[in-house]
């Protein structure tokens, strides 16, 4: 899903057809992605592969850099993106996961025309001034959570007195966070309790 600033979606013809004016404007200049997870992690190689297959398809330099060595640590993520937009390049595509950590690299990206996408992850509370993105590509984080939620409580047969537990490498990241309270819409009527490690 491409959501845009004034615009809930875009249809995927236009969305090609905006990638394809971007990147013969800028097809000299150097894409970044920036993610935060391990590169083997299946989630994030699929992620790294549509984006490599998407460069390839546009003609498009693509440079795409895991700051964090797997640490999850967002300090990190936010140096390498300073450093990127100090390069100008010819656009970012990062994914959100703080409040603020993030806001003044990506304002000043946008102050100097270098286009900025979120991915995986909105602005919190979708704040479009203090993260100024252009566009988001991906499912609402509370709307995923809800989803993991409605698909775990059928296939695992989860009643009322039982707890879901999970598994978080990241405590600190909005998006995990947002997808918790997502499950918690689910369970937390049914009686299920939420546990994170």
């Amino acid at each position: 899903m491409l959501t845009t600033l004034g615009t809930a979606t875009a249809s995927a013809q236009t969305h090609a057809t905006s990638s394809r004016a971007v990147a013969k404007s800028a097809s000299s200049g150097v894409f970044y992605e920036l993610y935060q997870s391990c590169p083997d992690n299946p989630f994030w190689s699929a992620v790294n592969n549509g984006a490599k297959a998407a460069a390839a398809q546009l003609h498009v330099t693509l440079k795409i850099e895991d700051p964090l060595s797997c640490s999850g640590e967002i300090a990190a993520e936010n140096d390498l993106l300073t450093t990127i937009v100090n390069s100008h390049p010819a656009g970012v595509a990062v994914s959100v996961v703080s409040t603020s950590a993030f806001s003044a690299n990506i304002r000043r990206a946008r102050a100097e025309h270098i286009p900025v996408i979120a991915y995986n992850s909105l602005p919190h509370d979708n704040n479009f001034t203090a993260d100024p993105v252009e566009a988001y590509v991906g499912q609402p984080n509370e709307v995923a959570g809800e989803d993991i939620a409605t698909d775990a409580v059928k296939l695992y047969h989860l009643h009322s007195g039982e707890t879901v537990l999970i598994a978080d490498q990241c405590y600190t990241n909005v998006t995990c966070n947002d997808r918790y309270k997502g499950v918690e819409n689910v369970v937390d009527p049914m009686h299920i309790k939420v546990d994170v490690l």
